[in-house]
């Protein structure tokens, strides 16, 4: 199972409350932007990091945190399980162990 991207459930952006403009053709307009990456020299991999660095950040707009425990003296929080999906497609376009994210996104270490 994997975190919906419908601009709907996506909280970054359901804030502006517009999923369409008039007049625009969403799939002209994405083979114009890898046409335009094409002409700058992007490689297809790089063009896909560029794709899933957006969809990463779109995922953590819809994180929730919430205060954690104190541990070994430094502050935490806790990632609300209802976002789970999110933080595991936010994991895996960024190309990070989950774990790893989780403790990261959650611990402060300022060392």
């Amino acid at each position: 199972e994997t975190a919906s991207m419908n601009p709907k459930k996506l909280e970054y952006l359901k804030k502006s409350g517009c999923y369409t403009v008039k007049g625009a053709n969403d799939y002209k307009l994405y083979k114009e932007l890898m046409s335009c990456f094409d002409s700058l020299g992007f490689s297809e991999e790089e063009q896909a990091s560029v794709l899933n660095i957006l969809r990463a950040v779109l995922c953590l707009g819809n994180v929730e945190f919430k205060e954690g425990p104190v541990l070994k003296g430094k502050g935490s929080s806790e990632i609300s399980e209802k976002c789970s999906l999110y933080v595991k497609q936010l994991a895996k376009s960024l190309q990070i162990d989950p774990v790893i994210l989780r403790r990261t996104l959650t611990i402060q270490d300022l060392t």
